[in-house]
């Protein structure tokens, strides 16, 4: 997805050129924030200065941090997760997919699984059965014994 390679800084010009260049509309997003908090859609040039200033103010009283970076914003895409168990020796499996599409300010509110429009389970299990890399995400949280669950988020648009 088209956005900022790291946090943005302070200098104005060069902001106002990389949204330019990711093309409008494109959101605002602190980097240490979730739950729907620390981001500001940005659809014209005149609202991105305020918009990171305002974004950074909030991620700094909500998360202690204010980086904020900048990314293309996708109107009505889908939010697609998919969970995988891994033992921590190389061994993982794919549990599921879901559509977390329906969002109340960036907030999901109805997770969907199987997700619409997947292909038939005998299609994602064969799939699934083909050797592929194992890998961790930095959003896997722990649990209890030595696994662990990981999910990947995918936004796809239209």
């Amino acid at each position: 997805m088209p956005g900022s390679d790291g946090p943005l800084d302070d200098d104005r010009e060069k902001n106002r050129r990389l949204a330019a260049g990711i093309g409008y509309p494109i959101i605002v997003k602190a980097s240490g924030g979730g739950g729907g908090r620390g981001m500001r859609v940005v659809r014209q040039e005149k609202e991105l200065a305020q918009a990171i200033d305002m974004t950074r103010a909030e991620a700094k009283a909500a998360f202690n941090n204010d980086m904020v970076y900048m990314e293309k914003y996708l109107e009505n895409p889908r939010h697609i997760e998919i969970q995988v168990l891994a033992d921590g020796q190389g061994q993982a499996i794919y549990l599921a997919e879901r559509d977390c599409s329906m969002q109340r300010r960036h907030q999901k509110v109805v997770e969907e699984a199987p997700a619409p429009g997947s292909p038939p389970r005998s299609a994602r299990l064969s799939a699934s059965a083909a050797p592929k890399p194992v890998w961790t995400s930095a959003i896997a949280a722990p649990v209890p014994s030595n696994f662990s669950m990981s999910r990947a988020s995918f936004t796809l648009s239209k």
